[in-house]
């Protein structure tokens, strides 16, 4: 597994939930503002580090495997909180800026328990 700093983080996350809400290299990277070829590889580092394939890929689609699928899914309450928590600070809401703010989950994070994605 490659080793990454918890910044780095945060943005392949962020990444790998726009490609999720999108359904496309294409879309994703344009929503982001980066190029396909930058989308890509930021989901390939993500894959490295966490040891599994997060999404299936064929010259016409892309989807999430089930380990992709799961994360995404537990990604989706943390996001939503830490917009909520940064738009009330800054004094308003603004609601669906990050990916998955507009999910809602519930019960406890799987990852927090230390939840294998493979």
């Amino acid at each position: 597994m490659k080793e990454m700093k918890t910044d780095t983080l945060w943005d392949h996350l962020h990444w790998l939930t726009v490609l999720a809400e999108q359904g496309s290299f294409t879309r994703a990277a344009e929503r982001l503002d980066v190029s396909k070829a930058a989308m890509s590889q930021k989901i390939k580092e993500l894959e490295e580090m966490a040891g599994v394939l997060l999404v299936q890929r064929t010259t016409r689609s892309v989807r999430l495997t089930s380990a992709g699928e799961k994360l995404v899914e537990e990604l989706r309450e943390p996001f939503a909180r830490i917009e909520q928590s940064f738009f009330q600070r800054a004094g308003h809401r603004r609601a669906g800026a990050w990916p998955g703010a507009h999910y809602r989950t519930g019960g406890v994070c799987p990852s927090a328990t230390g939840a294998d994605y493979r």
